[in-house]
């Protein structure tokens, strides 16, 4: 059942980034001395590439999962400085959807932490660009951070709220997001790529740093994510 599922999802996925490379790469080789033509096409493949990348990355990912071979590395990090970073990765989603991103943070006494990075920026990006994608232009998105009290002595305990006011999701898919390859499938979702794994393994490294991630939503409504 789960290789069918695999099949069955990633195909179309898979294929879509790799018609578009293999057609703009065609495209490009038969206008060499047309540059702004030639540029184009090296644009659209990069972006068809990094979208391909991230479709291998969630797969290896969700291997890695399953075979229970995802770990977590521990390296210094500066928390205000993380958030930055995020804001400066999605900002040309933000831009291209034409939304606004609001940043509150409330009661921050521990900015230098010990933590992964790479998979927390991955929670953040996961969570952030579903927000984007899934709501209609001009939209305005907000992440509240707070440090809460009530946390063992040497670690930190955030929160971390994502909310928007986008198209939402049916109560009868949210049992269903965190698990592998499920998508919401309604009329406004058809258009918007993804494989579905993204929250799976989302929730699956929040899992493993000892946390929580809780949703809220409804259709025409918007959703928020609580880690």
């Amino acid at each position: 059942r789960a290789r069918t599922a695999f099949f069955s999802s990633m195909s179309h996925e898979i294929r879509t980034p790799m018609n578009g490379i293999m057609g703009m790469t065609n495209i490009a080789l038969k206008n060499l001395d047309d540059r702004e033509k030639t540029e184009s096409c090296l644009n659209k493949i990069m972006a068809a590439s990094e979208h391909l990348l991230g479709l291998i990355n969630d797969v290896l990912d969700m291997s890695k999962i399953e075979s229970g071979k995802l770990s977590l590395k521990e390296s210094p990090l500066n928390l205000a400085e993380l958030i930055h970073n995020l804001i400066s990765l999605i900002n040309p989603q933000l831009k291209e959807h034409q939304h606004e991103l609001h940043v509150e943070t409330y009661n921050i006494s521990d900015e230098y932490l010990l933590g992964d990075t790479v998979r927390l920026n991955q929670i953040f990006t996961n969570i952030l660009s579903n927000s984007i994608k899934f709501t209609p232009r001009g939209g305005k998105l907000k992440l509240e951070i707070k440090q809460l009290t009530l946390a063992p002595t040497g670690y930190g305990h955030f929160r971390f709220v994502f909310s928007d006011k986008g198209i939402g999701m049916d109560q009868e898919f949210l049992p269903h997001l965190f698990t592998p390859f499920e998508r919401s499938q309604t009329s406004n979702t058809d258009s918007i790529e993804g494989t579905g794994l993204g929250m799976a393994i989302t929730k699956n490294i929040v899992d493993l740093m000892g946390g929580t991630i809780e949703v809220t939503s409804a259709a025409g409504s918007g959703t928020t994510f609580t880690v």
